[in-house]
C-alpha cells in the first residue's frame, strides 16, 4: 500500500487574459526510509561482489535503473561508499562488529590511517 502526499500547486495559464491561477491536487508518493525489496536483492549482491553491470545483466535492466537504486540505498542506508554499504549490511546481519563497538559504542576506524 502506498501512502501519498499532498502537493499544492499552483499555475498560470499565459494566454488567459489576466492572470488566473489554477489549482491543482496531485497525489505524490511519500518517500520511505526502508528499502523496497528490489533494492535489498541490490544490496544483497553488491555486498557479495557483483558489480552494478553484473547485476543490471542478472534483472535484465540498465545500469542506470541498478545506479538508480544503489544511490537510493545510500541515502536510505546513511552511506557514501559501497565500503560502509558492505559494514553496514555485515553489522545488521551480525555478521561482524568492530571490538571498538562492542565496548565503546563508536568505532575508532577514522583513526586508522592517522599517522603518529
Amino acid at each position: 500500500m502506498r501512502h501519498f502526499e499532498s502537493i499544492h500547486i499552483v499555475s498560470k495559464k499565459p494566454d488567459s487574459g489576466p492572470a488566473r491561477e489554477h489549482e491543482l491536487l496531485h497525489r505524490v508518493p511519500a518517500k520511505s526510509d526502508r528499502p523496497t525489496p528490489r533494492e535489498l536483492e541490490v544490496e544483497g549482491l553488491l555486498c557479495r561482489g557483483y558489480s552494478q553491470e553484473n547485476i543490471a545483466a542478472i534483472f535484465g535492466r540498465s545500469v542506470r535503473t541498478v545506479s538508480v537504486h544503489v544511490t537510493s540505498l545510500y541515502r536510505k542506508r546513511g552511506v557514501h561508499t559501497q565500503v560502509e554499504l558492505l559494514l553496514a549490511y555485515l553489522r545488521r546481519e551480525g555478521i561482524f562488529v568492530f571490538p571498538e563497538e562492542s565496548r565503546h559504542g563508536a568505532s575508532s576506524c577514522a583513526t586508522l590511517g592517522a599517522t603518529q
